[in-house]
Protein backbone atom coordinates (compact mmCIF):
# COMPACT_ATOMS: atom_id res chain seq x y z
CA UNK A 1 0.00 0.00 0.00
CA UNK A 2 3.29 2.05 -0.51
CA UNK A 3 3.05 4.15 -3.62
CA UNK A 4 6.18 3.55 -5.45
CA UNK A 5 6.67 0.33 -3.88
CA UNK A 6 7.12 -2.84 -6.23
CA UNK A 7 7.74 -5.94 -4.80
CA UNK A 8 9.13 -9.57 -6.18
CA UNK A 9 8.27 -12.33 -3.91
CA UNK A 10 10.36 -14.34 -5.92
CA UNK A 11 13.64 -12.48 -6.05
CA UNK A 12 12.92 -11.62 -2.56
CA UNK A 13 13.27 -8.03 -3.23
CA UNK A 14 11.37 -4.94 -2.58
CA UNK A 15 12.08 -1.51 -5.16
CA UNK A 16 11.02 2.13 -4.25
CA UNK A 17 10.96 4.49 -7.13
CA UNK A 18 11.99 8.27 -5.01
CA UNK A 19 9.45 10.98 -6.76
CA UNK A 20 7.94 8.52 -9.05
CA UNK A 21 11.46 8.75 -11.10
CA UNK A 22 12.78 5.29 -11.82
CA UNK A 23 16.34 6.30 -12.06
CA UNK A 24 16.01 7.40 -8.22
CA UNK A 25 15.27 3.42 -7.04
CA UNK A 26 16.27 1.99 -3.56
CA UNK A 27 16.52 -1.90 -4.06
CA UNK A 28 16.17 -4.27 -0.65
CA UNK A 29 16.92 -7.83 -1.33
CA UNK A 30 17.36 -10.79 0.70
CA UNK A 31 20.28 -13.11 0.16
CA UNK A 32 21.48 -16.51 1.82
CA UNK A 33 25.18 -16.56 2.56
CA UNK A 34 25.44 -20.58 1.96
CA UNK A 35 27.17 -19.76 -1.32
CA UNK A 36 29.65 -16.89 -1.04
CA UNK A 37 30.74 -17.10 -5.16
CA UNK A 38 27.07 -16.74 -6.27
CA UNK A 39 26.97 -13.09 -4.30
CA UNK A 40 30.20 -11.41 -6.20
CA UNK A 41 29.62 -9.74 -8.96
CA UNK A 42 27.19 -6.66 -8.37
CA UNK A 43 27.69 -3.38 -6.07
CA UNK A 44 26.08 -2.97 -2.48
CA UNK A 45 25.95 0.83 -1.26
CA UNK A 46 25.16 -1.32 2.39
CA UNK A 47 24.63 -4.49 3.76
CA UNK A 48 23.59 -6.15 6.60
CA UNK A 49 24.88 -9.54 7.96
CA UNK A 50 22.60 -11.06 10.34
CA UNK A 51 23.84 -14.00 12.23
CA UNK A 52 27.33 -13.87 10.88
CA UNK A 53 28.57 -15.82 13.67
CA UNK A 54 26.95 -18.36 11.60
CA UNK A 55 28.16 -17.87 8.42
CA UNK A 56 31.59 -18.26 6.31
CA UNK A 57 33.55 -15.72 7.14
CA UNK A 58 34.67 -15.55 3.86
CA UNK A 59 31.21 -14.01 2.45
CA UNK A 60 32.24 -10.54 4.36
CA UNK A 61 36.20 -10.49 2.67
CA UNK A 62 35.53 -12.21 -0.73
CA UNK A 63 31.65 -11.01 -1.36
CA UNK A 64 30.58 -8.51 0.57
CA UNK A 65 33.36 -5.73 1.40
CA UNK A 66 34.84 -5.89 -2.16
CA UNK A 67 31.09 -5.36 -3.71
CA UNK A 68 30.78 -2.16 -1.20
CA UNK A 69 34.31 -0.94 -2.34
CA UNK A 70 33.02 0.08 -6.36
CA UNK A 71 34.85 2.92 -6.87
CA UNK A 72 31.94 5.12 -9.01
CA UNK A 73 29.85 4.21 -5.71
CA UNK A 74 32.25 5.41 -3.09
CA UNK A 75 31.87 8.52 -4.99
CA UNK A 76 28.24 8.95 -4.41
CA UNK A 77 28.20 7.91 -0.51
CA UNK A 78 30.06 6.10 1.89
CA UNK A 79 29.00 2.35 1.64
CA UNK A 80 28.31 0.74 5.09
CA UNK A 81 28.11 -2.88 6.58
CA UNK A 82 26.52 -3.85 9.78
CA UNK A 83 27.07 -7.46 11.42
CA UNK A 84 24.34 -8.62 13.51
CA UNK A 85 23.17 -11.51 15.88
CA UNK A 86 23.69 -13.55 18.38
CA UNK A 87 27.22 -14.75 19.99
CA UNK A 88 27.92 -18.47 19.37
CA UNK A 89 31.23 -18.86 21.25
CA UNK A 90 34.55 -17.00 19.96
CA UNK A 91 34.14 -17.23 16.04
CA UNK A 92 34.42 -14.42 13.15
CA UNK A 93 31.52 -12.56 14.70
CA UNK A 94 33.65 -12.36 18.01
CA UNK A 95 36.89 -11.58 16.25
CA UNK A 96 35.18 -8.46 14.43
CA UNK A 97 33.43 -7.73 17.74
CA UNK A 98 36.75 -7.50 19.56
CA UNK A 99 38.28 -5.49 16.54
CA UNK A 100 35.43 -2.85 17.11
CA UNK A 101 35.54 -2.75 20.20
CA UNK A 102 39.88 -2.84 20.90
CA UNK A 103 41.86 -1.03 18.11
CA UNK A 104 39.40 2.46 17.82
CA UNK A 105 39.44 2.03 14.07
CA UNK A 106 37.65 5.14 13.80
CA UNK A 107 35.39 3.40 10.52
CA UNK A 108 34.01 0.60 12.95
CA UNK A 109 31.62 0.67 16.18
CA UNK A 110 30.43 -1.80 18.29
CA UNK A 111 27.21 -1.83 20.62
CA UNK A 112 26.41 -4.90 22.64
CA UNK A 113 22.42 -4.57 23.81
CA UNK A 114 21.66 -7.25 26.91
CA UNK A 115 18.10 -8.10 26.93
CA UNK A 116 18.63 -6.88 31.13
CA UNK A 117 19.68 -3.46 30.14
CA UNK A 118 17.44 -2.45 27.00
CA UNK A 119 14.33 -3.15 28.47
CA UNK A 120 13.15 -4.48 25.04
CA UNK A 121 12.11 -7.97 26.38
CA UNK A 122 9.48 -7.65 29.55
CA UNK A 123 10.97 -8.23 32.68
CA UNK A 124 8.26 -11.03 33.17
CA UNK A 125 9.15 -12.96 30.14
CA UNK A 126 13.08 -12.64 31.42
CA UNK A 127 12.33 -14.31 34.05
CA UNK A 128 10.65 -17.42 33.01
CA UNK A 129 13.41 -17.65 30.38
CA UNK A 130 15.94 -17.77 33.00
CA UNK A 131 13.70 -20.48 34.43
CA UNK A 132 13.48 -22.65 31.54
CA UNK A 133 17.08 -22.36 29.83
CA UNK A 134 20.20 -23.36 31.07
CA UNK A 135 22.46 -21.12 32.12
CA UNK A 136 24.96 -20.76 29.35
CA UNK A 137 21.47 -20.84 27.20
CA UNK A 138 20.20 -17.70 28.71
CA UNK A 139 23.77 -15.71 28.74
CA UNK A 140 23.76 -16.47 25.05
CA UNK A 141 20.34 -15.51 23.89
CA UNK A 142 19.54 -12.99 25.94
CA UNK A 143 22.87 -11.84 27.63
CA UNK A 144 25.11 -11.66 24.40
CA UNK A 145 27.92 -13.66 26.10
CA UNK A 146 30.76 -14.99 23.92
CA UNK A 147 31.76 -16.99 26.88
CA UNK A 148 28.37 -18.88 27.35
CA UNK A 149 28.13 -20.37 24.27
CA UNK A 150 31.51 -22.69 25.16
CA UNK A 151 28.85 -25.74 26.38
CA UNK A 152 30.75 -27.99 28.61
CA UNK A 153 33.72 -24.87 29.27
CA UNK A 154 34.79 -25.13 32.78
CA UNK A 155 36.08 -21.71 33.34
CA UNK A 156 33.62 -19.73 31.24
CA UNK A 157 32.24 -18.34 33.67
CA UNK A 158 34.66 -17.82 36.37
CA UNK A 159 36.55 -15.87 33.12
CA UNK A 160 33.63 -13.68 32.15
CA UNK A 161 33.18 -12.43 35.89
CA UNK A 162 36.89 -11.87 35.70
CA UNK A 163 36.65 -9.99 32.43
CA UNK A 164 33.85 -7.98 33.39
CA UNK A 165 35.47 -7.24 37.04
CA UNK A 166 38.44 -5.85 34.72
CA UNK A 167 40.93 -8.38 36.12
CA UNK A 168 42.03 -9.92 33.53
CA UNK A 169 45.14 -7.65 32.24
CA UNK A 170 48.53 -8.43 30.44
CA UNK A 171 51.93 -9.32 32.94
CA UNK A 172 55.37 -8.00 31.52
CA UNK A 173 58.13 -10.72 31.80
CA UNK A 174 61.61 -10.84 30.40
CA UNK A 175 61.55 -13.53 27.72
CA UNK A 176 64.74 -14.45 28.46
CA UNK A 177 63.77 -16.36 31.49
CA UNK A 178 61.81 -19.57 31.90
CA UNK A 179 58.05 -18.77 32.79
CA UNK A 180 55.26 -21.04 34.02
CA UNK A 181 51.74 -19.86 33.56
CA UNK A 182 48.78 -21.40 35.07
Amino acid sequence: GIPGVIANENELRIDISLFGDETDTLRFQLWGAEKPDKLVGTYLDGSILDEFGVMNPSVWSTAIRPQLSDKDRIKVHKPWAHFIGTPRGKNSFYDLYKYARDEKDPEWYQKVLKASETGYVDAAELASARRTMSEDEYMQEYECSFEAALKGAYYSKIISDLESKKRITRVPYDPSLGVITG
